[in-house]
């Protein structure tokens, strides 16, 4: 074990292999899940909630009370999230609730939406009074929400909550085993495993040392006596592939960060679970413990994520953790193994900044598409040269994680010390769910002033790497303000026309693909023109067709006086607009008079010139 101080006498946590086993380490009592206080009386005062829109992303808050008010005093972290995969509108976001941060006491907090995100309700707690913490949430593919939580009484034990209506209110299963950073799966491929539950936890943590792990084939009625798995990994996530097999993550007792247990059997309702690959994976460093953003907590906890796509990159199973090693002190990096799980490789660092820039990259999380998109998040030190301020950044990878597009804040920076409720941490983890078109993600931060949990809908966004303008004058703007829905524009206005037809406004934005033959193409442009009447301004969006080598208009339409999103999807013919070889992607926008207009000269802005890849 390998004790690293930093400043205002940090710690970092390392298991590298070969070294002492998490029993032999002495930080069983940093880590482990206990309340010494008392519950606090829950607050009543209330404000005007922090939701916040950044880079065009609404981070909308779920703690909130009946009336979408924060609640103030109160902390709220250590988000999960689950979605219904019959209507994704409808979701459920399970956290750790601190009625008062002058207590460590905590209790199961929950909230739904049925909109999508747009508004959530906070209902209350799972128990008023009982003890909780390590909030796992899965839906299965019916859509039946599920709730596992953390006990402190007599001992660690978990037990399962269960909704049949997206969240609104929960009933108990029953026990269900566990034990203190615990995580759970359900299997939902329709497959013979569809609706089996996996959990493990941290095997000292709970009444079954040295058995880390169970399964339940009955929907939590009843569990599996626990067994204990290859080296015992903690700190870790499940996931199957496509055909039902359960692969587990974890941080190995003795052989290290990181490892990998493959069953191919855990589907079979009949047999005992059998790990017949324990693979080790090298991240370049290892899971972070009291690192100064988190000081008594995790930096992250390492998670797995299978590709059930139909495209090349099916199968392939990756690795993501907040991990330290480098000259930052803590880097988001992935690998992936494309024979099941046996070896891993083609290690990437995902945050894009400078390797010596001495920021913290915490809380990566990761989640996989149905369409094979790899999706990543985490809280991001960069803006602040101090560490003492984060900010959530995403990205995503087309290619099965061997390139990844250029890193995107989607929410404002925060101070993440602020509102610890008595327990100086934010939690161990953040949570995402992806789908076809994008992510929901789950995370606390503090724009209150305080510890919330918001959501927040993420979009893989491509974006525009080049412009060129090709008539008009620039009177502001830059490739910045092109990116991203916000208040910098890019501004025009028209030069000379020819004739009537001419475009005396025009410009393009190019972005290279990660892949070669996508599925969808959407080109987006968001403006608007300052010309009396607007709408006799016509706009036309076209794209370069390379097969042709001619431009294709894709839509035609007035122009408004306020901002308005085009937004144009591509489905046949896709790879005649992306260049063989370079992957070169090209659109331009255009206006021109086609009526009468006053207010001498008029200006064209234009926002979020982006596009969006769908493999």
């Amino acid at each position: 074990m390998t004790f690293i101080a930093f400043a205002a006498a940090a710690v970092v946590f390392l298991q590298a292999p070969g070294r002492h086993s998490l029993r032999e380490s002495g930080l069983l009592p940093q880590l482990r899940e206990e309340g010494t206080d008392p519950p606090a009386p829950p607050a009543t005062l209330t404000a005007p909630s922090g939701s916040v829109t950044f880079n065009g992303f609404r981070s909308t808050q779920v703690n909130v009370d009946a009336s979408g008010n924060n609640i103030v005093g109160d902390a709220a972290n250590e988000p999960s999230i689950c979605v219904d995969p019959t209507n994704r509108l409808r979701m459920a976001v399970g956290w750790r609730q601190f009625d008062s941060i002058s207590s460590n006491f905590r209790e199961a907090g929950w909230g739904y939406t049925t909109n999508g995100g747009a508004s959530w309700r906070f209902p209350g707690v799972l128990q008023n009074g009982i003890f909780r913490s390590d909030p796992v949430l899965e839906s299965d593919s019916n859509g039946v929400f599920y709730y596992l939580s953390l006990r402190n009484n007599n001992g660690f034990y978990c037990d399962l909550w269960r909704s049949l209506d997206g969240g609104a209110t929960w009933n108990q299963v029953g026990l269900a085993v566990g034990g203190d950073k615990q995580w759970f799966l359900i299997d939902k491929t329709g497959g013979i495993g569809n609706g089996h539950m996996y959990q493990h936890w941290t095997y000292v943590y709970g009444n079954y040392d040295p058995r880390n792990f169970s399964r339940s084939t009955d929907a939590g009625a009843t569990w599996m006596n626990p067994i204990e798995t290859p080296d015992r990994p903690y700190y870790g996530t499940f996931d199957v592939n496509s055909g039902g097999d359960l692969f587990h993550v974890g941080v190995g007792d003795t052989l290290g960060c990181f490892i990998v247990n493959r069953s191919l059997n855990a589907k079979f309702a009949g047999q005992t679970p059998v790990f017949d690959v324990t693979a080790q994976v090298d991240l370049g460093g290892c899971v972070l413990f009291g690192a100064p953003v988190n000081p008594a907590g995790l930096a992250g906890q390492v998670w797995v994520a299978a590709d059930r796509s139909n495209r090349p990159t099916a199968g392939n199973i990756y690795v993501l953790a907040s991990v330290d090693g480098g000259q930052n002190p803590a880097n988001v990096m992935i690998a992936r193994s494309t024979n099941g799980g046996v070896t891993f490789g083609d290690v990437r660092r995902i945050n894009d900044n400078p390797a010596n820039q001495g920021s913290y990259h915490w809380f990566g999380t990761v989640s996989v598409a149905p369409n094979g998109r790899i999706d990543a998040i985490w809280n991001d030190t960069r803006m602040s040269p101090s560490n003492t301020r984060s900010a959530l950044f995403y990205s995503y990878s087309l290619d099965g994680g061997l390139t990844w597009a250029p890193n995107m804040q989607v929410g404002p920076d925060f101070d993440h010390r602020l509102g610890y409720p008595n327990q100086n941490k934010m939690g161990d983890y953040i949570d995402m769910e992806s789908d076809d078109a994008g992510a929901d993600a789950a995370y606390a931060a503090t724009y209150n002033g305080e510890q919330d949990v918001y959501h927040v809908r993420l979009i893989p966004l491509g974006l525009a790497t080049n412009f060129v303008v090709e008539r008009g004058f620039q009177q502001s703007g830059n490739l910045a303000a092109l990116r991203f829905s916000d208040d910098a524009r890019l501004v025009l206005r028209p030069g000379p026309m020819v004739g009537a037809q001419d475009q005396p406004i025009r410009f393009r934005y190019e972005m290279v693909s990660q892949i070669a033959t996508p599925s969808k193409l959407t080109v987006r442009v968001e403006s608007h023109v300052s010309a009396v009447p607007a709408a006799n301004i016509q706009q036309k969006l076209e794209l370069f067709n390379f097969s042709t080598g001619l431009y294709e208009t894709v839509d035609a339409r007035a122009s408004s006086g306020t901002d308005s999103l085009t937004e144009v999807e591509i489905t046949s013919n896709v790879s005649n607009f992306v260049q063989p070889g370079t992957r070169l992607i090209r659109a331009r926008v255009s206006w021109r008079p086609a009526g009468p207009i006053s207010g001498g000269v008029w200006e064209a802005r234009a926002d979020q010139a982006n596009f969006i890849i769908t493999p």
